[in-house]
């Protein structure tokens, strides 16, 4: 087996298997699984390991880099909305949507507010790095160099 497919095929398995893992632990709520945080963001790191490995198994680095970079933005979407959020200058308008917003505003304040994050998205996050690594390893990919035919040998007999 090839390096490229061997690191695909390990991190799709282990960003597969750390979607259903533990991987926050808040006070209020206990344990729980991105998979139960984010089921969005889980189908589509699952879909970009899948893709991946599918490339990988094509031998086109270009899909699995395709694969990797799906898995590594559905793993940090969250976070980067996070950080992303407006402030509302109309303070009717704001306080019409902190109302509307409530289960969600929820859900962000227990997101924001855990206190230990879990080995499970440890697993996702090392299974988004091997995908990565098969992304980027040398390995007999489409569109590399090809390798040099090997001369007949001549024998003097």
């Amino acid at each position: 087996m090839q390096r490229p497919l061997v690191f695909t095929l390990l991190g799709a398995a282990a960003a597969a298997a750390g979607t259903f893992l533990p991987a926050v632990h808040v006070d209020v709520v206990g344990i729980v699984r991105y998979w139960d945080a984010a089921t969005t963001e889980s189908v589509i790191l699952l879909l970009g390991a899948f893709i991946a490995l599918l490339a990988a198994w094509r031998r086109e680095r270009v899909g699995v880099a395709a694969g990797a970079l799906a898995m590594w933005g559905a793993l940090l979407w969250p976070w980067i909305t996070g950080f992303a959020e407006e402030e509302e200058k109309n303070g009717l308008a704001a306080a019409a949507r902190k109302v509307g917003d409530a289960a969600t505003n929820l859900a962000k304040d227990i997101a924001w507010n855990f206190t230990d994050l879990s080995w499970g998205l440890f697993v996702v996050a090392a299974g988004c790095l091997l995908v990565t690594f098969g992304a980027l390893s040398k390995g007999g990919g489409k569109g590399g160099k090809k390798p040099k035919a090997k001369k007949p040998r001549e024998d003097a007999d």
